[in-house]
């Protein structure tokens, strides 16, 4: 698992009393010790609330359940998700507590989303739960067609951004010269039809061979459960 940062970092434990919140039937304990029950959880290695990842990548939600001093072993644990910023959340997996009251729940890659543990005492007034955020970082596709390409022509230049809520977000095409330290942004463009974008740039002042280097950049945008993020760069040969 490749973890880019962690943008706000919680040592374990991370515990949230207990809340008025339905749970999963299948998530409860049958008897637990006396005392009270805490149920804490983070991302990645430093037990993370929040955590930045690349779009492609997963993450691991570890975190542990006490009553009191004691650990609690053989819990079944509901971890939902919920796609931001959606209201609407599902099961994306159960945990089960080890001997020593600890867990760990692989989060397959994805759009940003919330997570919560839960798990509900047969003897408590309602379900105990924790959780966390993961950021996802957006990783736009790109396509340069013709590559190499010559003056007074057109180039078409198209791409991809991911799921969901995909359509009418902003792309911005940036160009520069090999090994650029200044980038320019010269097209910009919504997606459409899932996730698409297209632009098509007519070079006609390009008199002699150079290389562009070109990617395309997406910025946050309200409703699209991505971070910004930029594209590969694909050096562009144009000759007169």
């Amino acid at each position: 698992m490749g973890i880019v940062s962690a943008l706000v970092g919680f040592a374990l434990p991370l515990a949230v009393p207990a809340i008025a919140a339905e749970a999963d039937p299948g998530c409860e304990m049958p008897s637990v010790p006396p005392g009270p029950l805490i149920l804490t959880a983070g991302l990645g290695p430093q037990g993370a609330h929040t955590m930045l990842v690349e779009q492609g990548e997963g993450a691991v939600l570890a975190g542990s359940l006490t009553a009191g001093a004691t650990r609690v072993p053989g819990a079944f644990l509901c971890v939902y998700s919920q796609v931001l910023p959606e209201s609407e959340t599902s099961l994306m997996g159960v945990a089960v507590t080890r001997p020593d009251g600890t867990y760990r729940l692989a989060v397959p890659p994805g759009p940003s989303r919330r997570l919560s543990v839960t798990v509900q005492s047969a003897q408590g007034p309602g379900p105990t739960t924790a959780g966390g955020v993961i950021k996802t970082r957006v990783r736009p596709s790109l396509r340069i067609q013709p590559n190499p390409a010559r003056n007074k022509h057109f180039v078409d230049i198209s791409g991809h951004i991911p799921g969901p809520d995909n359509d009418r977000v902003t792309v911005i095409l940036e160009g520069g010269s090999r090994a650029p330290t200044h980038w320019f942004e010269f097209r910009s463009a919504s997606t459409h039809d899932g996730g698409h974008f297209a632009f098509r740039y007519y070079f006609g002042r390009t008199t002699r061979a150079t290389t562009y280097m070109i990617r395309a950049k997406v910025r946050g945008a309200p409703g699209y459960p991505y971070e910004g993020g930029i594209s590969r760069e694909i050096p562009l040969r144009v000759r007169p």
